[in-house]
């Protein structure tokens, strides 16, 4: 049985000057309204028992639907409560999860997995007793189908479409046919499910990354009740098989997990009783309840607590010793790409020519030396090339567009970057995902698609610039057992314990 190793207009919404810039350049950034946090409090008061823990998130936190948890944040919380066939453990290593064990046949092309007798899902409203049943077969078949099917993001399909035999031809057909009565293909072929307890895969190539595919939280098995018609979908109840079980949620700003204990694993190895997430937008504020104890853990600090926290030689700053614990995980890949399809029919030259005044070295003056790290750098435009396009836009009337999809860090990139335009050109900056022809550049975090550098969102030609930030978490120093990996999103809570009293 091998074993792998991962290394793995829209624009109707408010405007907002960002305030820390120190410049009074015409930049701007348009968001969608932060959500309020009042009544947080009344919902969820501090509790002074050491199996309470609360830890917070900069990012939005959209959805706890597998496929729907599209950036490190929710994906942290859907690992919390779902488990995949295999998993990660701290060290990165492939364990099983729901799977007990796995054959492979010598070729690479059939796996047989045989789950676990024990693994129940967590009681939930979805299920018509309230209780959770046993995990079968049909629950792995019908989490996969789900992935290719029309109404979610493609995202958990493309790890598995080109390797499942007959998953290639679902994903096109359910999404190139869109009358559902010309559907000719009812199943995945390369899925099957043989008893209760035993499902095969076959894939049409080797795939070496297979197992560390399906310990993605793409790739987490749920019961088809939390799915089963429009209504269960949209009330959004995340039912899975870990070690915390969905209690409640505020809007997108608070969520409430409760220990699992029907846990295949063992409730005696899960410390925690209730765990607590919150969502703030600004990192001051995020930082201040870490700082009085109303917080335990940030799990990803921002660009701002990383200018603040983090020392000459990537350490925790000494004055902060004393009360915090820094985490140092793996850097986390970001790309600025060109849009091809832009309205205002600049070229890729016309666009280095735009931003001809800024160098990279602009943005790591600013951060810490061994927190960032370039991987490509802008090309200039060549030295005689003078851009008609830019020449003929008009300033007074419109401002050209970039965008980046909701990470705090590639925010702050982009702010950097358009500040080094503000005598050529106005620009405005945009907090979405969708990529329109209002879009000159855009900047995404990339996957962490295992032993590939993921090319879903542009066109390597059209990548400007490529660079990584190093993830740090922080901790309370009264907070022990939290793990973490070189995964961004991989958390493990059961072990984790809290010496001090909370206010």
């Amino acid at each position: 049985m091998p074993m792998y190793r991962s290394r793995l207009p829209l624009f109707g919404a408010l405007i907002f000057l960002i305030s820390s810039c120190s410049s009074t350049g015409p930049i701007t950034v348009i968001d969608k309204p932060a959500s309020t946090i009042e009544g947080i409090a009344a919902t969820s008061s501090v509790s002074d028992q050491p199996s309470f823990l609360r830890y917070g998130e900069l990012d939005q936190i959209r959805s706890l639907d597998p496929l729907f948890a599209l950036n490190p944040a929710a994906q942290r919380v859907v690992q919390l409560i779902h488990e995949g066939l295999t998993g990660f453990d701290e060290n990165g290593e492939i364990v099983p999860r729901i799977a007990e064990k796995w054959d492979v046949s010598s070729d690479s092309l059939s796996w047989v997995f045989t789950l676990r007798n024990d693994a129940f899902f967590q009681d939930a409203t979805v299920f018509t007793s309230g209780i959770g049943r046993k995990v079968n077969s049909r629950d792995v078949y019908n989490s996969f189908k789900r992935m290719g099917s029309t109404g979610v993001p493609p995202h958990a399909a493309r790890l598995f479409v080109d390797y499942i035999t007959g998953f290639d031809a679902f994903f096109r057909e359910q999404h190139e046919i869109y009358f559902e009565q010309d559907r000719v293909i009812t199943d995945i072929s390369g899925i099957r499910v043989i008893d209760e307890q035993t499902i095969q895969f076959n894939l049409s190539v080797p795939d070496p990354s297979f197992l560390e595919k399906l310990a993605s939280p793409f790739a987490a098995i749920y019961p088809i009740e939390a799915y089963a018609n429009k209504l269960s979908a949209e009330q959004g109840i995340p039912v899975g098989t870990g070690p915390f079980r969905f209690e409640r949620a505020l809007g997108d700003s608070l969520y409430v997990l409760r220990k699992n204990h029907r846990y295949w694993a063992g409730a005696e190895t899960i410390l925690i009783d209730q765990i607590e997430i919150l969502k703030e937008s600004s990192e001051t504020e995020l930082f201040k309840r870490l700082a009085r104890n109303d917080l335990d853990f940030i799990a990803e600090i921002g660009p701002q607590m990383m200018r603040s926290l983090i020392d000459e030689n990537g350490k925790l700053e000494a004055s902060y010793t004393q009360n915090f614990k820094l985490y140092e995980g793996a850097n986390q890949r970001y790309q600025f790409f060109y849009n091809p399809r832009n309205a205002y029919q600049f070229s890729i030259l016309d666009t280095r020519f735009l931003f001809r005044n800024f160098t990279f070295e602009q943005y790591t003056s600013l951060m810490r030396a061994p927190v960032i790290q370039k991987v490509r750098e802008m090309e200039a435009a060549p030295y005689d090339f003078v851009s008609q396009r830019l020449a003929q836009f008009d300033t007074s009337r419109s401002v050209i567009n970039v965008s980046f999809n909701g990470n705090l860090v590639a925010g702050d990139f982009l702010l950097q970057l358009t500040q080094s335009t503000k005598e050529i050109a106005p620009m405005r900056i945009y907090r979405t995902p969708l990529i329109t022809r209002e879009i000159l550049g855009y900047i995404v975090q990339s996957s962490d698609a295992p032993n590939e550098m993921d090319m879903t969102y542009g066109r390597v030609q059209d990548l400007l610039v490529e660079f990584e930030v190093k993830r740090y978490a922080i901790i309370n120093s009264a907070v022990d057992g939290i793990r973490m990996n070189h995964l961004p999103w991989w958390l493990d809570f059961r072990g984790a314990t809290i010496t001090r009293e909370k206010p």
